[in-house]
């Protein structure tokens, strides 16, 4: 991304902030969970270090779709061409799905969301839940009908490698689980080593193809 043009140069400083705003939240969260002896396992920590990642990504996406001009650099390599209304619609989506995703993954480690709302019932959270997680499959439909080839075999590819990458380990600790050679493991345990897994295949083979 060049940050010749003031708008560039703005929406740095500004992603900079925001950025550590939200690390300064979730980080909070984790130590002082840690310091009062709260319950936070593994999972819940690791949780709330993608939820602050994909929520940090998930702004400065959103952030850039307001700079048009340094958004059309970043698509196109060209600092004179601005991106088109299309190309903002769909970085803004694309912020969205991010930004929901920390959610997602947050609200099962404390439903208050750091106590900026009161703590509600049970039932209240899950349906909460599905409600985000059907608003971000909308979204993600729509961003894969509005795709390319190109784009939609980066998306397949990604999901045949995490299948792939999580099939075996789950198979091979469910195994030793009921050898009892192995401690049980959760659903949400599961849940968030699926997204860890799901990420990094994302971050690897986008890097392969903008290498390629």
């Amino acid at each position: 991304m060049t940050t010749k043009t003031p708008s560039a140069l703005v929406f740095t400083i500004l992603s900079v902030i925001v950025g550590a705003v939200i690390g300064f939240f979730g980080f909070s969260y984790l130590f002082d969970a840690w310091e009062s002896g709260g319950t936070v396992s593994s999972s819940d920590t690791l949780a709330v270090v993608l939820a602050v990642l994909l929520a940090g990504q998930g702004v400065m996406v959103l952030g850039l779709s307001f700079a048009r001009r340094s958004l059309g650099a970043v698509i196109s390599g060209e600092e004179q061409r601005s991106a088109t209304p299309a190309q903002v619609a769909r970085y803004r989506m694309q912020g969205a799905v991010l930004m929901l995703a920390a959610v997602l993954l947050f609200m099962p480690v404390d439903p208050t969301l750091l106590g900026f709302i009161p703590a509600p019932p049970g039932n209240t959270v899950m349906f909460a839940i599905v409600a985000l997680l059907a608003l971000q499959s909308l979204f993600n439909l729509r961003l894969w009908l509005g795709s390319d080839e190109f784009d939609r075999q980066m998306i397949a590819n990604t999901s045949a490698v995490s299948f792939w990458a999580t099939q075996i380990p789950i198979f091979l600790w469910g195994a030793g689980e009921r050898i009892g050679v192995l401690p049980a493991l959760g659903t949400w345990d599961l849940a968030v080593a699926i997204m860890v897994i799901y990420l990094m295949a994302s971050s690897f083979i986008t890097m392969r193809h903008g290498a390629g």
